[in-house]
């Protein structure tokens, strides 16, 4: 049986995502403003996730990726980081 992906796992994976694109790795800053060009996860109702891109400082957010498992969202950041050369057992 596999091995059980965590959220920890996924906000790693996100973080370096956001590191190696050169965008704000919190999605909020301190002032309550979102951070345009940050991407992070979105819940989809418990069952799956989404990789989502923040587009203003209100907070509105573009889905990038389709709703998929946390080991499906894994398996793709995890390809996504390999082709942008990121380490790839960083974590």
């Amino acid at each position: 049986m596999a091995r059980r992906i965590t959220d920890e796992e996924l906000y790693k994976k996100v973080k370096y995502l956001n590191l190696n694109l050169n965008r704000p790795v919190d999605r909020w800053d301190g002032e309550g403003n979102a951070n345009v060009g940050n991407y992070h996860l979105e819940s989809q109702g418990g069952v799956g996730v989404s990789l989502s891109l923040t587009r203003c400082e209100a907070g509105s957010v573009y889905s990038v990726s389709p709703e998929m498992t946390k080991r499906e969202m894994y398996n793709a950041l995890r390809v996504v980081l390999e082709i942008l050369g990121e380490e790839r057992d960083r974590d």
